[in-house]
């Protein structure tokens, strides 16, 4: 029988984020396996009222473990602290023989017992694209920091896209024969009715197919920028559907001056909605307007997939292997190929809307039928 602990402090310290997401649907998964004995999350403190971690507390299989020591995250410096020094704390105090110790965050701590084994999960490597953090800037060095710790102490690196396994064994080619095969996300969502987005559109006065559904987001890596530009340019030419800006909810003021200074028209900006709001928009939406410059995975195009909602992503990204099909995306970030892609969503049938909303449902579900945590699993335990 197998005892697995796993650094969890996302699933508290942000836990709306990806990662968060991602431990959320790991831990529901792995549960389903009778081999594992005991789960242990390792934080640094416990949250207050949210629900995921509710959820998981409530699972016999579950033990939420903090260290004696008071770790607070809040830069860098905190969360190299929390991983080289809490986590092993936190490990001490567990009485039972853990076999595996999962790591998110491309750090392992290096002070971990050889019975051990350290798996490392890769969600991307952005952070090492001279793009978002220019050399000489020390949030490139960071992230190589990171990798290359993990590179020390860990014993196998699970990939969660090909993309992102391909990007790994280039940048780091010692890491080849540690890494194990692919195991994508998953994501427990479904397809909502449309009678509450209809319910949805009314509440924030917009129509079906009369607006773009983009994800506000002043990070260059996300392409928000690219996204303003090209429906500027998309206006210009007459286009007449909305920009839908969804925001996080404590960036709500940074993104509304970003858009108030570049002066974007027939903006709505929502923030701090609930998924099912989220996914309603996302159905009800002409496409979801997503030019991302980096991505591990690519969340948003999956759930906007699962609503019939058409992503406009780039080719050279994970969202190939999520929609598998290469026409269907940006072969550029040319914004002219951006605004060509806007109009054909645009003025697209209602037959042939139908027809793609259908097929990217069906290719979603691949992601969110498959058996998560048997995969991972399987990945975990086969290596050699």
């Amino acid at each position: 029988m197998i005892n697995i602990a796993i650094d969890a402090f996302r699933l508290v310290g942000n836990p709306y984020s990806s990662h968060a997401i991602y431990i959320y649907e790991l831990v529901k998964s792995l549960l389903k396996n009778d081999e594992i004995t005991h789960i242990y999350l390792i934080i640094p403190t416990k949250p207050h009222d949210h629900h995921m971690y509710d959820e998981l507390a409530a699972q016999p299989k579950v033990t939420f473990v903090t260290p004696n020591k008071k770790y607070i995250i809040q830069r860098f410096i905190h969360e190299v602290r929390w991983i080289q020094l809490g986590v092993v704390e936190a490990l001490k105090k567990i009485s039972a023989p853990v076999q595996y110790l999962i790591c998110q965050y491309h750090q392992c701590p290096l002070r971990v017992s050889r019975q051990i084994k350290v798996i490392t999960i890769v969600h991307d490597l952005c952070g090492l694209n001279t793009f978002f953090y220019p050399r000489l800037k020390k949030g490139l060095y960071r992230h190589y920091t990171n990798f290359l710790v993990s590179l020390v102490r860990t014993d196998l690196f699970i990939p969660i896209s090909e993309f992102t396994k391909s990007e790994l064994i280039r940048i780091f080619p010692s890491s080849k024969s540690r890494v194990s095969k692919v195991v994508h996300n998953n994501l427990s969502i479904e397809t909502v009715s449309d009678q509450l987005m209809l319910e949805t559109l009314e509440k924030y006065d917009l129509q079906a197919q009369n607006y773009f559904f983009v994800f506000g987001n002043n990070n260059l890596r996300k392409g928000f920028d690219l996204a303003i530009a090209a429906y500027k340019i998309y206006k210009s030419r007459g286009g007449k559907a909305k920009f839908l800006t969804m925001a996080p909810s404590g960036e709500v003021e940074a993104i509304r001056k970003t858009l108030d200074d570049v002066e974007v028209p027939d903006v709505v900006l929502v923030a701090g909605i609930s998924n099912e709001e989220r996914d309603a928009l996302y159905k009800g939406a002409a496409a979801l307007l997503f030019p991302s410059r980096c991505e591990g995975f690519g969340y948003p195009v999956l759930e906007a997939m699962m609503q019939g909602c058409p992503p406009i992503a780039w080719v050279n990204s994970p969202a190939l292997e999520i929609t598998n099909c290469r026409e269907l995306l940006l072969q550029t970030l040319d914004l002219n190929e951006i605004v060509e892609s806007m109009f054909t969503y645009d003025t697209i049938s209602e037959t042939d809307r139908k027809q793609l909303s259908a097929k990217l449902i069906k290719r979603a579900k691949e992601f969110t039928d498959f058996d998560f945590g048997k995969k991972f699993y399987e990945s975990m335990v086969g290596m050699h």
